[in-house]
């Protein structure tokens, strides 16, 4: 209703992010700052040169995520070769509910999915986060999504 962009936290809070899309394009309001609706999503993005790499590379990520479910919050940990035996089923599924705004693979993959989600949602601006527990590995995310 102030006439001000708006961003949505996905990466971590997707429940209610295409409600919260409608709401905000709904009571929008031209302003000074803008004359039509502006919206933002910030989203997890894993991205190596394979899906198996990327999948390896996002254990890190869920071992965090499952730290906040469990109350044992620690810096990002290094990947594991398999979640098995470190989360129990309903801790899965938790983090993965979490996750549902995560785009986790190869640069192709996770190119086609990043862009199905904005036809999908009409947002004007992605933020990316990205939990690599390397930082060279981190850098190529960000180098793989840039363009």
């Amino acid at each position: 209703m102030l006439g001000l962009p708006f961003g949505f936290a996905s990466h971590f809070a997707p429940t209610h992010l295409f409600e919260a899309l409608k709401l905000y394009r709904e009571n929008f309001r031209p302003s000074q700052f803008l004359d039509a609706p502006y919206a933002l999503a910030c989203v997890n993005v894993i991205a190596a040169e394979t899906d198996s790499e990327a999948e390896k590379l996002a254990t890190s990520f869920y071992q965090l995520v499952l730290g906040m479910f469990r109350n044992d919050r620690r810096p990002l940990p290094p990947p594991l070769e398999t979640m098995e035996g470190v989360w129990t089923d309903p801790e899965k599924y938790g983090v993965l509910n979490m996750m549902t705004y995560s785009f986790i693979g190869g640069k192709d993959k996770v190119k086609d999915r990043l862009e199905k989600f904005i036809n999908d949602t009409g947002v004007d601006e992605i933020m990316v986060a990205s939990h690599v527990w390397e930082f060279e590995k981190k850098m190529r995310v960000y180098e793989m999504i840039k363009g």
